[in-house]
């Protein structure tokens, strides 16, 4: 169950902090993760560079600290439209999530500044997981039983999908359909060998 947080942590710090980290990533590039504690003079914002790693890969099987209120992430890269339709353009995307379940977004594309938070994704299913969230549930258009998948990895079978039994463990259904069918993407092709 999501608990409370300080009431310093309201609505315009949480927008102001996401602007403040989406301007500093767009001047000076990179990536940070970021953590909230609140104190009695203030809340105390500390940040780690990704160095170039891949923030999902940092934050699993991670459990933020019991203070840690806000936990989120920063980054930058490339935007195109779905359909390919339009140019690459440089994007800053931060997201940060609250222990009491907030998710407060800030996303720019070219010239479009993107206030709306995302619903869910590897990136931010992590984030939950951290703080010991619930995510969004598994997609239902591919007909698997991901609680089923996800227990019988947590157990020791299925190395292939990429996760140990913790991490799986760590986990909840909707993070672990997300993975699995991202990690599906990077698989490589099969490889078969004949016996002499």
């Amino acid at each position: 169950m999501p608990q409370p947080v300080h009431p310093s942590l309201d609505a315009a710090f949480l927008d102001h902090l996401a602007e403040s980290l989406r301007r500093a990533i767009a001047d000076n590039g990179g990536g940070v993760l970021v953590h909230v504690v609140p104190r009695p003079d203030g809340p105390d914002v500390g940040i780690l560079p990704l160095d170039g790693l891949a923030p999902a890969d940092v934050l699993l099987g991670t459990v933020a600290p019991a203070e840690w209120a806000v936990l989120g992430v920063a980054t930058c890269g490339w935007a195109r439209p779905l359909d390919r339709s339009g140019r690459r353009v440089r994007a800053e995307v931060v997201v940060l999530v609250v222990r009491d379940g907030r998710v407060v977004g800030r996303a720019r594309h070219g010239d479009e500044i993107i206030t709306e938070p995302p619903a869910y994704g590897v990136t931010i299913d992590c984030l939950q997981r951290a703080l010991g969230l619930p995510t969004h549930p598994p997609p239902a258009e591919p007909a698997v039983d991901w609680a089923s998948l996800r227990e019988l990895v947590a157990e020791g079978g299925l190395p292939a999908l990429g996760l140990t039994p913790e991490d799986a463990a760590w986990l909840d259904d909707g993070s672990f359909s997300r993975w699995v069918m991202g990690q599906s993407r990077r698989w490589p092709e099969p490889v078969t060998s004949e016996r002499t």
